[in-house]
């Protein structure tokens, strides 16, 4: 999401500042497209009315454990609209998949496929006292009343699949509650066992990234007093803080599922949404500093900042299409549900990945000396990158599907802890960690690229030197605001002078290096 940059423009703003306003902008138009309204729908516990001419429709489907499984009904429909049934079906190919949206079979053989399997078949009429129906009379018409729990007493771990018929009538005209539930625990009652273990795996990690959150934020208190906290540094506190607001709303969310069996949908999409903002705000934070942004160049070439753009825009158009997809165009009947735009997602992961690779391993040839930073960055972030692409394909066509949703949720929160902790242990402020990026102090940001920079936008490696050692928190040695103030202006006098000098006494060609002063002179864009 980061975007129309502050690198390259004609008036020339602090680099921060830009980058932030852009960031903001897009990441705003990204949030009002996504918008959701606020109204609570139902989950396992679910209730409506069937209107339609339909003589056999699919209801529900849920995973149920072995030996734990419940079901609750209570069905309501006119006497003279003839007998209800419910139906159970079974993941097997030989159940469900051959009777959903087969238009070979009608109404009486897809019941014969449930009679088949030997799998419940819940008769809704006064005439089976087994399945707790009544008739009544209400306002002179005559209703079929039947309300009855069942446990399931299933072998295994395994979907099940809920449909109603009314072969003999002229369609189903029907109200009904179901309520599936999974054992007596509060903590899986309500969910389906494909879900079961996500509502501990959130709570885990939300106290994990809060932990992280408070030490980077720490850290970048210490940053700013030192006027070293730069913008890539302030997108990756962004991103850990918009993470732990997604864990945070994604943990009420399941709270509310479990217990009360029905779900706030625009709580678990803003969990969920907060969860790409801060992806998002991580994979901009790394394109830029694979560029080498705050750390070896104020700004970026034009044709590196059109890339970046381009391809938060593309991630942005496809979470929202495949926000669009899974909330309107998936069928919850199917249970392998293959959506094209995760497709897109992922071979568009790949791509950042070679680019983010090229881009990295540049900034670490033509900066040698940020090496200790650098080359540690290629190689944690290269093997997150395509991790990320891994996960998906894993998900896809290895992972069982009642297993699939939490183990994917665990492995996406894994591979964002590991790349905060690894951004999170390279960044350190402290005397001994060698490999500290950022040696360029907020308030020369302005000024590089008129005289402290190359041409390119590139930092000259003499600047590298002037940073006092009370940049880093070991220290003993400790400057007011003033004297760091009263210093810089100083240093940036003997800088001009100096360029004055050697502009005045040699004129270099391009790429060549001046051994009385040891800095590179007008490195190229690249």
């Amino acid at each position: 999401m980061p975007l129309l940059t502050p690198f390259s423009r004609c008036r020339k703003p602090p680099a921060t500042a830009g980058l932030k306003m852009n960031v903001i902008y897009l990441l705003g138009f990204s949030l009002l497209i996504c918008s959701v309204s606020f109204t609570v729908v139902d989950g396992e516990y679910m209730s409506g009315a069937i209107d339609t001419k339909e003589k056999w429709m699919f209801l529900a489907k849920f995973c149920f454990f072995s030996e734990k499984g419940k079901l609750y009904y209570h069905i309501n429909y006119l006497k003279k609209i003839s007998c209800m049934k419910l139906l159970v079906y079974f993941s097997e190919k030989s159940q469900w998949p051959s009777v959903y949206k087969n238009s070979s079979k009608n109404c009486w053989d897809k019941e014969a496929v449930a009679v088949a399997g030997k799998n419940p078949v819940f008769i809704l009429t006064p005439n089976y006292p087994l399945f707790g129906c009544q008739e009544l009379e209400k306002s002179g018409e005559r209703y079929i009343n039947c309300e009855k729990e069942f446990y399931l007493n299933l072998p295994k771990t395994r979907w099940v699949f809920f449909a109603v018929s009314n072969c003999e009538g002229e369609g189903i005209y029907m109200d009904y509650v179901l309520k599936m539930t999974n054992g007596d625990s509060f903590m899986i009652r309500h969910l389906s066992a494909d879900k079961h273990g996500i509502f501990q795996e959130d709570i885990l990690f939300l106290i994990v990234f809060l932990i992280i959150f408070g030490i980077s934020v720490y850290f970048a208190l210490f940053l700013k007093e030192r006027m070293l906290l730069h913008a890539t540094y302030q997108m990756f506190l962004v991103s850990i803080g918009v993470e732990v607001l997604s864990l945070f709303f994604l943990c009420v969310h399941f709270g509310i599922y479990a217990y009360y069996g029905v779900t706030n949908e625009a709580v678990m999409t803003i969990g969920t949404l907060l969860h790409v903002v801060s992806y998002l705000f991580l994979l901009a934070m790394l394109l830029l500093i694979g560029k080498g942004f705050t750390i070896t160049r104020a700004r970026i070439a034009p044709s590196s900042t059109i890339i970046i753009c381009t391809l938060m825009f593309i991630y942005v158009l496809l979470y929202v299409w495949l926000y669009i997809a899974e909330s309107r165009l998936i069928d919850p009947g199917n249970l392998h549900v293959h959506c094209t735009p995760d497709y897109c997602v992922t071979a568009l992961q790949i791509v950042t990945a070679l680019w983010f690779s090229y881009s990295s391993y540049q900034t670490l040839r033509h900066h040698s000396e940020k090496s200790p930073f650098y080359f540690p960055f290629l190689l944690a972030f290269s093997k997150w990158f395509l991790a990320v692409p891994t996960v998906h394909l894993l998900e896809e066509y290895v992972i069982v599907s009642y297993r699939r949703e939490k183990i994917v949720n665990a492995l996406n929160h894994l591979l964002q802890l590991y790349a905060y902790a690894v951004l999170l242990f390279l960044t350190r402020p402290y005397k001994a960690n060698k490999r500290f990026p950022y040696h360029i102090d907020t308030s020369r940001i302005p000024f590089l690229g008129t005289g402290l920079g190359t041409a390119s936008g590139c930092f000259r490696t003499g600047l590298y030197r002037n940073v006092s050692i009370t940049s880093f928190m070991n220290s003993d040695i400790s400057v007011s605001p003033a004297e760091s103030e009263l210093q810089q202006v100083t240093d940036l006098a003997k800088e001009d002078v100096q360029m004055q000098t050697i502009n005045d006494a040699q004129r270099l060609p391009t790429g060549h290096t001046d051994s009385r002063f040891g800095f590179l002179r007008n490195l190229e864009i690249y």
